[in-house]
């Protein structure tokens, strides 16, 4: 099985083969994905027929759920930030919503998602209304910084103080 978190690291071992997508900003791995890369995940992140999810689209996904849980993103986080890699379009998505929908489209009749069908790498994002959300030609997803002054109540510590000692003696 393949260990995400060392693709990182091995680009010298792809020769030319440029990333055609990063994961960065909030996170404690951030990554840089070849098109190789994405053909050698943990089994469990694929998607053999993505028309049973998105009826109409054909093709092979990944779920971005694995990508992003390998790249950490910091607790608190509720956004990301996706940019085709031409930088000409940008959509703000929900983290939530990413991580428990989001696909990513990357290949048709076994052979790289071609660029006029939103290649190489398209995120789709299945709604449960009709059709779905997609942004073609990703090269991008940025985690987005949590907000400073937002308090999340789901943090791991309790933040109740009527239970801690606080250092007094009680007899």
């Amino acid at each position: 099985m393949c260990d995400l978190h060392d693709h990182h690291h091995d680009h010298e071992a792809h020769g030319n083969e440029a990333a055609i997508l990063r994961v960065d900003g909030s996170v404690g791995q951030p990554l840089e994905l070849t098109y190789e890369d994405l053909l050698h995940l943990p089994q469990d992140m694929y998607v053999e027929d993505v028309s049973l999810l998105v009826p109409g689209t054909r093709g092979e996904g990944i779920r971005l759920k694995g990508i992003l849980e390998a790249a950490k993103p910091q607790q608190g986080t509720k956004a990301v930030t996706v940019r085709s890699s031409n930088s000409s379009f940008t959509a703000n998505l929900s983290l939530e919503e990413m991580v428990a929908h989001g696909i990513l489209l990357y290949r048709r009749d076994g052979q790289p998602l071609p660029p006029e069908s939103g290649g190489p790498i398209r995120l789709i994002i299945p709604s449960d209304g009709v059709g779905c959300s997609n942004v073609k030609n990703v090269g991008l997803i940025h985690v987005d910084a949590p907000h400073p002054h937002h308090h999340d109540h789901d943090h791991d510590h309790d933040h109740d103080h009527d239970d801690h000692d606080h250092g007094h003696t009680h007899h």
